[in-house]
């Protein structure tokens, strides 16, 4: 009879015992499972974050263009961007200058297709952050072209109504994104030239010889590059 007790009591012990082994095994499963879909869900949200980053460094010089953002990558060279207007005949820019000696200078004559031109009209410019602003409004029967340097007016010139036929103009260059140039180097802010009228197409033309409009520049007072042609920082 105590054989049969305990045989009976054997059987319950090992029946226990597989339940409770049974029931870790489904734990531990569960368990897996879980840290399993954590492993994945990270994964996921990573490969996501990745294709977000390339996606938005695809688009970033167009969010810099649309955001004015002046960029400086190497501080031994100039960077400039033309920022947004404010009304039609004002013109901004946001520069950068490095160490050194610098000419903010204006032309609105005489004005070449390439090349600088001749102009008494400078005002000295010490490196640094700077904003630039353009301005030529029509007054009466005289244009008013200004200058203005971190909000303060540096040069001012008057022009007679018939300075500006009205035939259009051509423009350049524009640095409608963030440009670095090097320090030797004039910076062209604009090359405004203006046309005239061409009687044998009845339309404006450019003139390939100097003419009126409005120039404004930067360069250096030592080492600047004579050989500098416009095309070659045109944006």
């Amino acid at each position: 009879m105590a054989e049969i007790i305990d045989e009976a009591h054997s059987k319950d012990l090992v029946a226990i015992r597989g339940s409770a082994t049974g029931r870790k095994l489904v734990q531990w499963n569960l368990l897996t499972l879980l840290l399993l879909a954590s492993a994945v869900a990270v994964w996921v949200a990573y490969l996501q974050f990745e294709r977000s980053s390339l996606d938005l460094s695809s688009r970033l010089p167009a969010l810099q263009e649309m955001a004015g953002e002046l960029v400086i990558e190497d501080e031994s060279q100039t960077a400039v961007i033309r920022l947004p207007q404010t009304w039609f005949n004002e013109h901004r820019w946001d520069c950068y200058l490095p160490e050194g000696e610098y000419q903010l200078r204006l032309a609105t004559r005489e004005i070449p297709a390439d090349n600088l031109p001749n102009s008494n009209l400078n005002f000295p410019i010490p490196a640094g952050r700077h904003l630039l602003q353009l301005e030529t409004e029509l007054v009466g029967e005289q244009w008013q072209i200004q200058v203005r340097l971190d909000q303060q007016t540096v040069l001012t010139v008057q022009e007679p109504k018939a300075w500006d036929l009205g035939a259009g103009s051509s423009e350049g260059p524009q640095y409608s994104i963030s440009t670095q140039i090097p320090a030797s180097d004039p910076v062209v802010f604009i090359r405004r030239r203006f046309m005239v009228n061409d009687k044998a197409s009845g339309g404006s033309v450019s003139p390939p010889s100097p003419t009126n409009g409005v120039m404004l520049w930067i360069e250096s007072t030592t080492g600047m590059n004579s050989n500098f042609s416009a095309s070659s920082t045109q944006q």
